[in-house]
């Protein structure tokens, strides 16, 4: 961990040191570098055993920008050039470091232009090559905000733009060679959001399923990733990895993986009680059998929760998606033109499962009830989302289902893609510069 010590301007640092195994700072006395780390953008990236930076010096009435590195067991500084483009940037403009595999990349912002610029071979000067020189306005209608790593050998870039209609970020992949840009179908908070780095299981064949949640004993945030790289007879056999935000990086789960398949058709997962959950299956002879599979983010384990025997004998390409109820789960259910939602009431306890409600689609004349969102005033009323046929729109109704009254709510939807989320509030800060290059 660097710490640099700005001395009223002047690029005069005093270097400390601090380590985990000392549990301490130390002064390093070698000689302090003269350059300073740019303040607008203080992105840093660890590769090849040391810390870099884009650096700036003014000499006489010019600037020199390099990348500034630290070897973090040589404990000394070293100086890395810039391409000439780069070199003699004014320091003020936007130039964040990124790691780019085993070397770096330096990614620059001018005249509303941004480019990417990657050192081929670590340490080589020469090796220096413009990935990519994006216009703001490559994509009609919106402006890109940044470009954030390569794809498919360099071929595709990834880009966040902004829609300024809609006032939200989405990322999009774009080919230069077509001028073509594929919106991935991902929204983001424009500029606040974090890159994970590639897993170290590759992309499977098949597919992976993610789950999303937080480690309350270590004060992380947690990605746990199953990957299905191969059937054996039916059976699922996953490979698991756990990626920390502390650190950064994946890991894998040595511990037994579950046998169960996570249904591939709608991969809703829910975090409840420091633990994710989804609604799994697996065949049993002839028969399948669901459950509420969970993963404990602080334990890193898996369980298993028995569903009620309604949903547990259930084929398991019908539709069953978990969702939050309080500090319980509750499964949602279609089947035959019904909806239905059960609730564990008390969590853990089998015994405590009970059907909250069952709606027929044409419940409402004139529409199709599309889904059951929630429950409103104490179980009494339920959220539902159907579907005009004349407008074609979906709307959101309250259901009273004992007077058998649905009371329009006046908000329209994107039919079946509405849904309720649960959120605690955090002071986790996510606006810095993505941890990785590497798209997975």
């Amino acid at each position: 961990l660097v710490y640099l010590r700005q001395n009223e301007g002047q690029a005069c640092p005093e270097i400390e040191l601090y380590s985990l195994n000392a549990g301490s700072w130390k002064s390093i006395t070698s000689a302090a570098p003269s350059y300073q780390i740019a303040q607008n953008f203080w992105a840093q990236v660890f590769v090849n055993g040391a810390v870099h930076w884009v650096a700036s010096c003014k000499k006489g009435n010019c600037f020199r920008n390099v990348v500034l590195s630290f070897d973090m067991s040589n404990e000394t500084f070293q100086e890395i050039e810039l391409p000439e483009d780069l070199a003699c940037e004014l320091p003020t403009k936007y130039m964040p470091i990124s790691a780019a595999g085993k070397s770096i990349c330096v990614k620059h912002y001018v005249q509303n232009r941004h480019t990417m610029w990657v050192m081929r071979e670590y340490g080589v000067v020469e090796s220096w090559e413009k990935l990519v020189s994006v216009d703001v306005h490559v994509t009609p209608n919106f402006r890109v905000l940044q470009v954030l790593g390569c794809r498919k050998n360099n071929d595709e870039f990834l880009l966040e733009r902004y829609d300024h209609r809609r006032m939200i970020g989405e990322l999009v992949s774009h080919d230069p060679k077509k001028n073509t840009n594929e919106f991935l179908g991902i929204h983001t908070d424009p500029g606040k959001f974090i890159m994970l780095a590639k897993p170290r299981v590759p992309k499977s064949p098949n597919h992976s399923v993610y789950g999303f949640g937080f480690d309350s004993k270590k004060n992380d945030y947690k990605v746990v990733r199953l990957a299905y790289l191969r059937q054996n007879e039916g059976q699922a056999c996953p490979e698991i990895e756990l990626y920390s935000l502390n650190s950064g990086s994946w890991k894998s789960i040595t511990s037994a993986a579950p046998s169960y398949q996570i249904a591939q058709h709608f991969w809703a997962q829910v975090f409840v009680n420091g633990a994710v959950h989804w609604v799994a299956s697996c065949k049993k002879g002839n028969c399948f059998r669901n459950v509420v599979l969970s993963f404990d983010m602080s334990n890193e384990t898996f369980q298993e929760i028995e569903l009620p025997e309604d949903l547990a004998c259930e084929l398991p390409t019908k539709y069953m998606a978990i969702s939050a109820a309080g500090k319980s789960i509750c499964v949602k259910h279609f089947d035959q033109n019904i909806h239905s939602m059960w609730v564990m009431r008390e969590y853990g306890v089998v015994e405590s499962w009970e059907k909250l409600v069952s709606v027929d689609v044409h419940v409402t004349p004139n529409f199709r009830v599309l889904q059951v969102l929630g429950c409103r005033k104490n179980n009494d009323e339920f959220l539902l989302e159907r579907y005009d046929h004349g407008r074609k729109i979906g709307e959101l109704v309250s259901h009273d289902p004992k007077k058998n009254t649905n009371e329009f709510l006046g908000i329209h939807t994107d039919p079946g893609y509405s849904c309720i989320v649960y959120y605690t509030e955090s002071l986790v800060l996510l606006d810095k510069t993505s941890r990785s290059m590497q798209i997975s």
